[in-house]
């Protein structure tokens, strides 16, 4: 459809360009330069061929390139000139790849730029009259619907060309005027005009017509010797005015205009005064313009259409308008716009119509006005030209005409996808034979409504969903805000900003900087550039400023956004205030931390006393006490181990925890530790794989507690016993220690929060493994204030390896 609009529309301006002018090499001129631009060509020029030459007036080209005006002699070009007078058009993709083409041509081409071209002779009467050549400078592939169009584009020069010099030799000499004025295509006339005693034009006299009168405009030759009056009735304005003219000032003239007595078909007359001044007798020359017309009204008609469709806000509202423009174009009665639902058992249908038809709008049931063979044909996508319902079979013409108080109509259906979801129809009260030209425009018409409303389904889906979208935005009890990889402020709702206290327009300036806590900024920025180097979501909790210098605690989880070439260019971030749980977490630890202060002295008393009383019973040699009194003491130190553990997770959350640094051997500290464990289980085979190390500078208990909590947890995790691997190795300057087992380990979201205090594996196989999930932990924490880190590699059901690395001596005493 789009193609044909261009076409008819490189048409119109071809029709425009040879109107304007007289001069044969005028039209040649400027019809070849339209030409050159509608085919994107770099050159094209029409040949008169005369005497077995090729006359070439004019040629449009491009600039830089050089002309080809002058004569050239058939003669030279044999192979051409057979083509010529076979009348076949020659496409020539590649002149020097083409076998059917002259030598001597194919080098004047070349010498000329003439590389590829598209030659459409044209024949009249047996004989090559004239050739149109459109040329590239380049190889080019010519489609068939610039074969066509070329072809079209000759033949209407030729008769541009030729009425030019009939209309030229018709004002010039009367006998050859009366030799052509039976041969050529347009009407002709000679009328004789009537004045009234104010010498105004008020009639005239039909004199003489040629052949092609009736032809032209349908009428007979008995309305000779007749007055426009009679033949016409009312004669309008604008024709008076324009034989008035003529007459008065001897000038020839060229008109468009309607003649209400034709039907209201358009026509293009040039009028000139015959016989010299003083003649009342002027010849007229007529060429029927209707369908250009109809053409322009058409384009100008899609274009006012096009233009209400891209104000539209409301479907309905803009339908309304729509149709009612469309029934006044077609002169119709009613228009359709009808929407089918996927199951294609209903429609909604809107409807402009006459105020003396009934509308129809609303839902429906496609089953009430079609009939199977009518679906198929909708489903299939074919337009359906209905003339008269009462001789159609693919509808019931008396229903028809009942419900919709027509008789004739046009149904365009739109496809997509394999499914019928949309139909377009015009409709009219009689029997109606439609023109070609107002089915393509329905076509045309209705394929731009259907995607002017399919956009507005989009656009108020979206609408709904950015509305849904704000209100649960708005009204969530988390704070949601957006960034850009810069760390700059771009969105936030309104609970974010009530969190800080900032109204929102205030807050969109400023920066993640702004609003972090000092002492968290340099954590906060390495894991937000962490995301966007790896783009992968992570968790924080944080301290943010509040507007009036509060601290508030957040959890932040952070995801990356990312563009269409799979790059973050953003992040969003749900931000939940957890102030209260921070203020709950913290009275726990000084709770915890009080009662096990005061816990620590009286067990280490009772510690003091079973050990005492251990000691006494070893000397009673009664068996079953000295073993109940182990198994108490075994209780008291694992309660004191506990209370230790309560005590160092308070100093730790607190910041408390202080390091006694010394240097020591870290590989006899691991065999120390590896033999004390090897003592709680003999179902594992403890391994141990050293290497020369660099001495360490640290907390030698405290990496000593951390070495306790992983051998602990390798045993405790393996139940079903097996060999647990320590590895300790140096690089470059860190050393590096690793705990491996073969037992359960730890499913992949478990991973992300082991190191979490009071955190243990929620899975059945654990249940029974005791802990309170504050090893790892504390051990974490002993490692990063060392300046070291910790993480773990597992699988699940095949075991886990626990590692950290620590700065050696040298490193950790620069730090």
């Amino acid at each position: 459809m789009r193609a044909n609009e261009a076409r008819q529309t490189y048409l119109v301006k071809l029709d425009d360009a040879v109107r304007r002018l007289a001069a044969p090499a005028g039209i040649e001129e400027s019809v070849t330069r339209v030409a050159m631009e509608h085919f994107d060509a770099d050159r094209c020029y029409y040949c008169e061929i005369e005497a077995g030459k090729a006359v070439i007036r004019h040629d449009a080209r491009r600039e830089g390139l050089p002309s080809v005006a002058g004569v050239y002699d058939l003669e030279r070009f044999p192979l051409h000139k057979t083509i010529v007078e076979k009348g076949r058009t020659f496409i020539v993709p590649n002149v020097r790849e083409a076998d059917s083409i002259d030598e001597d041509l194919r080098q004047l081409c070349e010498s000329l730029q003439l590389i590829s071209f598209l030659n459409v002779p044209v024949i009249k009467d047996g004989q090559p009259a004239g050739q149109l050549c459109i040329v590239q400078s380049m190889p080019r592939d010519w489609a068939d619907i610039e074969v066509s169009l070329a072809e079209e584009t000759a033949e209407r020069i030729w008769a541009a060309v030729e009425r030019s010099r009939t209309q030229k030799a018709l004002f010039q000499s009367e006998e050859k005027y009366r030799t052509l004025f039976n041969s050529i295509d347009e009407a002709v006339t000679t009328l004789e005009i009537i004045f009234d005693e104010n010498d105004k034009v008020v009639d005239w006299l039909m004199i003489e017509s040629n052949q092609a009168m009736t032809k032209v405009t349908g009428w007979s030759d008995e309305i000779v010797g007749k007055k426009a009056s009679e033949y016409l009735g009312d004669v309008e304005a604008a024709w008076t005015e324009a034989v008035e003219h003529v007459v008065k000032t001897g000038e020839p003239i060229r008109v468009e205009h309607p003649v209400a007595g034709l039907n209201g078909n358009w026509f293009e007359v040039y009028l000139a005064l015959v016989g010299g001044k003083g003649s009342r007798q002027v010849v007229c020359v007529y060429n029927n313009i209707t369908e250009r017309k109809r053409r322009e009204e058409n384009l100008a008609f899609l274009a006012e259409i096009s233009q209400d469709l891209v104000e539209m806000s409301k479907p309905e509202d803009t339908l309304e308008v729509v149709g009612a423009k469309i029934g006044t174009h077609f002169n119709i009665a009613r228009s359709m716009f009808v929407e089918i639902h996927e199951n294609e058992e209903k429609a909604m249908v809107r409807d402009w119509h006459r105020t003396d038809l009934t509308g129809i709008h609303g839902e429906v049931l496609l089953s009430q006005f079609i009939d199977e063979r009518y679906l198929k044909k909708c489903r299939a996508g074919e337009t359906i030209i209905i003339t008269d319902v009462h001789h159609s079979p693919l509808v019931d013409g008396p229903q028809v005409e009942k419900i919709f108080g027509v008789t004739s109509f046009i149904n365009i259906p739109i496809v997509k996808e394999g499914k019928w979801v949309f139909t377009m129809g015009i409709y009219d009260v009689l029997p109606r034979k439609w023109h070609n030209e107002e089915i393509e425009l329905l076509e045309e018409l209705t394929a731009r409504i259907w995607t002017r409303l399919e956009r507005a389904h989009a656009e108020e889906a979206l609408r709904r969903s950015e509305e849904n979208y704000r209100v649960i935005v708005n009204q969530s009890i988390a704070g949601i805000l957006k960034m850009d990889v810069q760390g700059r402020v771009i969105f936030s709702n309104e609970r974010f900003c009530e969190m800080l206290g900032y109204d929102c327009p205030t807050l969109l300036q400023m920066d993640i900087n702004d609003i972090v806590y000092e002492k968290d900024q340099e954590r906060n920025t390495d894991a937000f550039m962490q995301l966007v180097s790896a783009g992968k979501a992570y968790e924080i909790e944080k301290r943010l400023l509040h507007k009036d210098g509060s601290i508030i605690w957040v959890n932040n989880q952070v995801s990356p956004i990312f563009n269409n070439m799979g790059n973050v260019e953003g992040v969003a971030i749900i931000s939940i205030d957890i102030n209260h749980q921070k203020e709950l977490e913290q009275q726990k630890d000084e709770f915890i931390g009080v009662a096990s202060h005061e816990l620590k002295t009286p067990l280490t008393s009772i510690r003091a006393y079973g050990e005492i009383l251990e000691e006494v019973l070893l000397g009673s040699g009664n068996p079953r006490y000295i073993a109940l009194m182990s198994k108490m003491n075994g209780q008291i130190n694992r309660l004191i181990k506990l209370i230790y553990a309560l005590l160092d997770t308070t100093r730790v959350s607190g910041g408390q925890l202080i390091l006694q640094k010394e240097r020591f051997d870290l590989n006899t500290l691991v065999e120390e530790h590896v033999q004390q464990a090897r003592l709680i289980s003999a179902n594992h085979n403890i391994l141990i794989h050293v290497e020369t190390l660099t001495e360490l500078y640290a907390d030698k208990e405290r990496i000593g507690q951390v070495l306790d909590n992983l051998l602990s947890n390798a045993i405790k995790y393996s139940p079903d016993g097996g060999n647990i691997v320590v590895n300790v190795e140096e690089k470059e300057s860190t050393v590096q220690v690793s705990v491996q087992d073969s037992g359960l380990g730890i499913p992949p979201k478990a991973q992300e929060k082991i190191f979490d205090r009071f955190f243990r594996v929620k899975v059945p196989t654990t249940k029974i493994i005791s802990g309170i999930g504050l090893g790892l932990y504390i051990s974490r924490e002993i490692i990063e204030k060392h300046d070291g880190s910790m993480s773990v590699i597992s699988v699940e059901g095949k075991g886990s390896i626990f590692y950290f690395e620590l700065p050696t001596a040298e490193k950790n005493q620069n730090l």
